[in-house]
Order: C-alpha cells, then structure tokens, then sequence
C-alpha cells in the first residue's frame, strides 16, 4: 500500500492531535489544523486536492465553536464544506477522495444523526474518543478507503464493469441478482467516484445480504469459530473462492454470500440444501468430505431455537435461525439486499444490548405476541 497523507480540520487542532497519537505509527500522517473562513478554505482545499497533496480529508463536526485571536471562530459546519468539495468532485473539478467525520459521541448524537441530509457526505463517522483505544485499526480504515478511491478511479476511466471493479468470484456472479449488476453499472464515469464508494460502502460492505462478515460465515457453515481449533484452516480454503477483494476489503474482510453457496455445493455432497442442516449435521458432513478436523458446532441462543443457522444476530453476533429471530427495518434497501435479523432476547429488551435500530414493522405483531407471552 503506497504511502498517504490527510488533512483534519478541526477548531481544537491540539486536542486532537494528541487523540490518535498510534495514527501516524501506523504510516498515516495527518495534518492537524484550525479551518479557515469558508471562502478560504474551500479554495485551499479545492487546490490541495487539485494537486494531490492529501488522499482524504478528516472533518471535526463542529467547527464553529472555538476560535483565538489568531484562528478565528469559523461560522460553518462539517457538512458544509464536505457538499462544497463533494459537488467539486461531481463536476469533475477535483478528484474524488474519502472524507471522514469524528467528534465526540455526545455531538454525534446530538447533531449529526438527526441531520440525515448530511450522512451520504461522508465515508466514515467515527467517535474520536475510541481511536486512541485500537489506532491501528483506523489507520487501516483511512488506508482502505484512500486506496479504494484510487481504485476506483482507475477503473472508471477505463469503464470497467461491476463484476471487475468487485472482482466476483466466477462461482458467484451466476447466482446474484441481475438487478446487483444494473444497480453498480450505473457509475461508468470518473465524476461517480463517490456515489460509487458510498454505494459500496453502505450497501456491501455495511449492507446486509450480498457480503457477510466471518461470523455470518461460521454460522451458516454451523461452526462454533471461537471453540473451534480449525476454523483458520477451513476459512482459508473457503476464502480462496468467495472472499471480497474489491475497494476497501483491506480494512473490513468480507465474503460474498453466492460465494460462500457455490463453495459448499462445489465442494459437499449432499442432496439438501445445507441451510436446512442442523448445524451438528453440516460439521459431520465437513468432516467427512474435506477430512477437515477440529470443528465444533455452534449452539442455538436460546435452548429452544433451531440450530438451521442462516444468518447471525445484528446486535449480539450469535449463529441466528432468521426464523427464530426478528428483521431489522431498512429504510431504502435495495430489492437484491438481503436481511439484517436479531435474536428474540435482544427484540424484547433492546437496551440491554444497547440495540437502537427499529424492528421491521411486519414483524410488530409477531413481536407483540413474544412480548405477551413473557409478561
């Protein structure tokens, strides 16, 4: 990975330069300063970018609220400015890059989620005051996210299709949607840069169905990852079939759901669908068909849910049975996105696993019915 630079406004540029000191450790220097009055600095950053000095830019959310003699109070926010260099981006103005938004959780909660206007600006949201906690980890996600851009920049140039720029797998492009593939070959021009990362970001990499997480992996192959000595092994071989490659699968690994269906019809034989195994009968047939040794099946949640697992809980990471569990709402999925589901436990008493998204609301009444029977 070739080496990067970004820039960070922020109206406490001291503060937070001391935040993610483990940041620049990791080979992402960034460049702390106070924003300038909005004219001046959207020239500034128009020429910065213009002539690649940084590959991203990081936006404190509230730049309005403190200023010195010398640096004085600005009367603008973060998503001012990222707009201005978005529809710079747009017009083909200046290159398309990541912009990323940290602030202190309590601002996060109080002024960015309410705005949904703002929210396709950004690539990132982060709370500032985790970073210190895993620096590396953001390193890696501002090297991600830099490295896609130029990925995908490339590839717009030369109008490459979906199934190059995401490097599917052979085994998986058959079985997607072929409403995935309409939907992503709509961005053929170096302008649709960042409609095309977010696109990616949002309903891939974040999205449920089309990619999955290794948890979700373990869970539909039936395995227990954390008391299981040969999952490495096994995931390995899976991944050299299904795995995602394409922009930002550095910092956030993924595997292609079709993948993931076509590796195991590939590679056992069984005459049904192993979604309709007991998790105890897939490990059995893993073993006997690849001779793969030290798999341990994973256990239902709760003593009555099946162990027919197909997904994992949303808010709790556990092997789920969507059956036995309850859809997450998605405001704006698209037809060829799969479900995000949740166990039963968390449905009924939410905050105790600190879930604050919204129950899909055909599934209100199934969940009154649960909510009764507990009472």
């Amino acid at each position: 990975m070739s080496s990067i630079k970004y820039l960070c406004l922020d109206d406490e540029p001291e503060a937070s330069q001391s935040t993610p000191s483990g940041i620049e450790k990791s080979g992402v220097p960034i460049e702390f300063r106070h924003p300038k009055s909005f004219e001046t600095e959207a020239k500034e950053c128009e020429k910065a970018f213009r002539d690649n000095k940084y590959d991203g830019l990081i936006l404190d959310l509230r730049l309005d609220q403190k200023g010195t003699i010398d640096e004085p109070l600005v009367a603008y926010r973060a998503s001012s400015l990222a707009q201005h260099l978005r529809t710079l981006s747009a017009e083909a103005t200046i290159p398309s890059f990541p912009i990323i938004l940290w602030s202190t959780d309590n601002k996060l909660k109080k002024s960015y989620r309410n705005d949904k206007a703002g929210h396709d600006l950004f690539d990132l949201v982060i709370d500032k005051s985790i970073v210190p906690d895993d620096p590396t980890a953001f390193a890696l996600q501002l090297k991600a996210l830099s490295l896609g851009y130029k990925t995908l920049a490339s590839h717009l140039k030369g109008q490459s299709s979906a199934e190059v720029v995401l490097q599917i797998p052979e085994g998986a492009v058959k079985r997607l949607d072929p409403r995935f593939f309409s939907y992503f070959n709509r961005f053929s021009k170096p302008m649709h840069g960042h409609a095309y990362a977010r696109s990616i970001l949002t309903k891939l990499i974040f999205g449920p169905g089309i990619l999955v997480n290794e948890a979700t992996v373990a869970a539909r192959l039936g395995v227990d990852p954390n008391k299981s000595t040969g999952w490495s092994a096994l995931l390995s071989k899976i991944s050299k079939s299904s795995s995602y490659k394409g922009p930002f699968h550095e910092a956030w690994p993924r595997w292609w759901l079709a993948g993931l269906d076509n590796w195991w019809e590939t590679k056992i034989k069984s005459e049904i669908n192993y979604l309709q195994m007991e998790a105890n009968q897939r490990i059995a047939l893993l073993k006997s068909e690849l001779k793969a040794s030290d798999l341990v099946a994973a256990k239902p949640i709760h003593g009555d849910h099946s162990t027919r697992f197909s997904t994992t809980c949303f808010a709790t990471a556990v092997a789920l049975d969507q059956s036995d569990g309850f859809a997450v709402e998605e405001i704006g999925a698209e037809p060829w996105q799969g479900r995000f589901y949740v166990s039963r436990q968390v449905a009924l008493k939410p905050f105790k696993f600190s879930f604050d998204r919204k129950i899909d609301p055909l599934e209100l009444s199934r969940l009154d019915s649960f909510k009764r029977k507990s009472s």
